[in-house]
């Protein structure tokens, strides 16, 4: 189109860009002391109390994970661990919600490791001696004046008495970004069990072989999701094998990081991205309350003695929750529905949503196992209110993955028009000065540019002129005109 035949047409407002929306958590679903920590968490960081219940599902399946199976139907076994993705800016205060989270997480550590000292270094030092002996054993074993069958005899008891030692560690829940080298052994030495807990994505870089040539490396993160066996051979050293691997994760990452990671193409296509849940929350950035109440010591209190009693529930083998005749029938029963729902509504998350029914179960027998014991079926009730938190996460999931495409576009697009706002722009700009003002976070290259201005061209807020060009000199930048019902 000429530019004195765009002058002829009339400007019109358009219509407000959108992107999903997104309901809030479901909060009721949570017993209620930990629903009031959770809201007055939200209330004293003045965040989202998505990002906060988000963290106590990944606490309580820590807790838990390990102990307990929940048993589906007949024959479907699921672990209790979750993984788990609150995604938000640098500025959402990631680090204090991940600190009080911990909290009694930390204690308990402290506490138990204190306990246990004694008990930690007699079993080295044990172990140290049967060592000692072996070897003087094998010294004198073959000398002059020795009797070797003797010797022998004592070197097969001192190996059985090493074989049969229980070495008693000290224990550790959490770790931050660690090598999956490193990872393997620090759950050999904590039961086959850890939880990732991280204000940042660092994880995904080392899985991504930040420290390994760049060659991915996420078996065992893909197998620990479900418990699967993991076996590690290294050279000059023992293979370390776990039969029952556990891992509860949970991260804080920005927008970049999430389209990082589905860019990945070991991470997407290998299930890592459907193994998550997905927490988007709305930001409160520019509306927080400065003078924001402090969080009652009461629920704190609260918070801190579930979250230790969980910790406390040691088992000696693996129990086994069940439904309830009336549970079993709610979770068949939205089975059905989601399975109609693949194929058509969650079909762009047909792999993620596969995987959503037994999350569910896992949601279940956690929010079960706070109130109940294990010997207790988990009832309807409890069942509904898990179905409705994995529905919480079906949006955001959707919205995560639309990030990664159209709706990143529009969230682009929404950054240019807030740049020439800011900078008060109006008349028209040339595209190369407009991408200059608009780089930051998700606008880098000029091609990330193009899909958010064909937005704003099709919905009304710009118009392309593209000058004439006889073939001679540097081809004249595109003009963009701004559409002066909107920028004023």
């Amino acid at each position: 189109m000429k530019q004195n035949e765009i002058k002829q047409n009339l400007w019109e407002i358009p219509e407000e860009l959108k992107e999903i929306q997104l309901s809030s958590f479901p909060i009721e679903c949570f017993p209620v002391e930990l629903k009031n920590y959770a809201m007055a968490l939200a209330e004293e960081l003045q965040v989202a109390v998505d990002m906060v219940a988000t963290g106590i599902l990944a606490v309580c399946s820590l807790c838990n994970q390990g102990k307990y199976l929940v048993e589906g139907k007949k024959g479907w076994l699921e672990p209790l661990n979750v993984y788990a993705l609150n995604i938000a800016k640098p500025s959402e205060r990631k680090s204090p919600i991940i600190r009080k989270l911990i909290t009694p997480i930390l204690q308990y550590e402290a506490e138990e490791n204190e306990r246990r000292k004694m008990a930690v270094f007699n079993s080295k030092s044990e172990l140290d001696m049967y060592h000692n002996k072996l070897q003087i054993c094998k010294n004198k074993y073959g000398k002059q004046g020795q009797d070797d069958n003797k010797t022998m005899q004592e070197m097969r008891e001192i190996n059985e008495k090493i074989a049969n030692h229980s070495v008693i560690n000290f224990i550790r829940l959490i770790v931050d970004d660690i090598t999956p080298e490193a990872l393997v052994s620090v759950m050999i030495e904590n039961q086959e069990k850890i939880g990732i807990f991280s204000a940042e994505g660092g994880i995904f870089e080392t899985m991504a072989g930040r420290y390994n040539n760049n060659i991915v490396n996420c078996d065992l993160i893909l197998k620990a999701y479900s418990g699967d066996r993991v076996s590690v051979d290294r050279k000059n050293r023992e293979a370390e094998t776990m039969n029952n691997p556990c891992i509860t994760i949970l991260l804080f990452v920005q927008p970049t990081i999430v389209e990082n990671i589905f860019s990945n193409k070991e991470f997407n296509g290998r299930g890592l991205c459907a193994r998550f849940l997905y927490c988007f929350p709305h930001s409160k950035v520019g509306s927080r309350n400065v003078n924001s109440e402090e969080i009652p010591s009461i629920l704190s209190e609260q918070y801190n003695a579930i979250i230790k009693k969980l910790l406390k529930n040691q088992k000696d083998e693996v129990q086994i929750i069940k439904l309830s005749e009336e549970a079993k029938q709610v979770s068949q029963e939205f089975a059905a529905d989601l399975e109609k729902k693949l194929v058509d509504e969650l079909e762009e998350i047909e792999e993620w949503a596969g995987k959503l029914h037994g999350t569910i179960l896992r949601i279940a027998a956690n929010l079960h196992l706070i109130e109940n014991s294990s010997e207790e079926p988990i009832t309807a009730a409890t069942m509904k209110k898990a179905i409705e938190i994995g529905n919480y996460y079906i949006k955001h999931t959707l919205k995560v993955y639309n990030l990664i495409g159209v709706d990143a576009d529009i969230i682009k697009a929404k950054k240019i028009i807030k740049i020439i706002k800011k900078r008060q722009l109006k008349g028209s700009i040339k595209k190369h000065k407009l991408f200059r003002d608009s780089r930051g976070t998700m606008i880098e290259k000029i091609e990330d540019i193009k899909k958010p201005l064909d937005i704003l061209i099709e919905m009304g807020y710009i118009r392309e002129i593209i000058p004439e060009y006889e073939g001679i000199g540097r081809k004249p930048d595109t003009i963009l005109e701004l559409n002066p019902l909107v920028f004023k």
